[in-house]
């Protein structure tokens, strides 16, 4: 990973660079058959040194990239561009450090002042690549201890669902699913058992069927929220009813 992916850039851009080290990238990237325009590091070459020789190591980057218009004035077209990125940064611009670390693994042997910055930053990158991966876990901690929560107060609708149907007395397979339901969510920690055994859709349906409209309605919400219940614990973790 680059350092322009996670250091931030004003970090970046508070690296001091000289035109020496900037014209031995220049150098560095006329050999590389992938490397950023001259232009593109026009901006960061006037702003590092806006005297003559930024201006000349500008020039030279076009001469050595192949980059010279061939129709026109040079003098007055390289005058011009170098007046238009007099101006601030723009989303295309690349900076010189990026570029030099980028060109540090094609086999650039940074000055040593370039080389312990390069250093100093990708420390930054780092510290920061760590800080996001405990940022992100946090979140995820955060989120399935939502879902358990959400999942212990469905449960305890679902348990109060089961004694008022229970309360109405039904008969045969349907009380048996009942009682052995709210006696696993009473003393199993694991959810997924109480669905198993309430899942079996076939009978739990025939016996639903036997009830008045409003006993069936509650039957068919609590199948439906122990369903719902299973697949967020196992998206939680596996933590079951408490």
């Amino acid at each position: 990973m680059s350092i322009d992916d996670i250091v931030p850039a004003a970090d970046r851009l508070a690296v001091p660079i000289s035109a020496h080290a900037a014209l031995g990238l220049v150098e560095h990237l006329a050999e590389q058959l992938r490397r950023p325009k001259a232009v593109q590091l026009a901006w960061d070459l006037r702003r590092t040194d806006d005297d003559e020789l930024g201006f000349d190591t500008f020039t030279q980057a076009i001469a050595l990239f192949g980059e010279a218009p061939c129709d026109c004035n040079r003098d007055a077209w390289f005058d011009q561009q170098w007046a238009i990125v007099d101006r601030r940064r723009r989303p295309g611009d690349v900076l010189l450090i990026d570029t030099m670390d980028n060109a540090t693994h094609d086999g650039w042997i940074a000055p040593p002042e370039i080389f312990f910055e390069l250093e100093r930053l990708r420390h930054i990158g780092e510290q920061r690549r760590a800080e996001k991966k405990t940022q992100a876990k946090a979140r995820q901690a955060a989120e399935v201890e939502r879902r358990r929560e959400i999942a212990d107060a469905e449960i305890e609708t679902l348990r109060s669902r089961i004694n008022r149907l229970l309360e109405r007395e039904p008969e045969g397979e349907l009380r048996k699913l009942l009682t052995m339901a709210l006696e696993h969510i009473q003393k199993t920690p694991n959810l997924p058992e109480v669905m198993q055994i309430i899942e079996e859709r076939e009978v739990w349906a025939g016996e639903i069927k036997a009830l008045d409209e409003s006993a069936r309605l509650q039957g068919l919400a609590i199948q439906n929220a122990v369903l719902r219940q299973a697949t967020m614990a196992n998206l939680g973790g596996g933590r079951g009813i408490q």
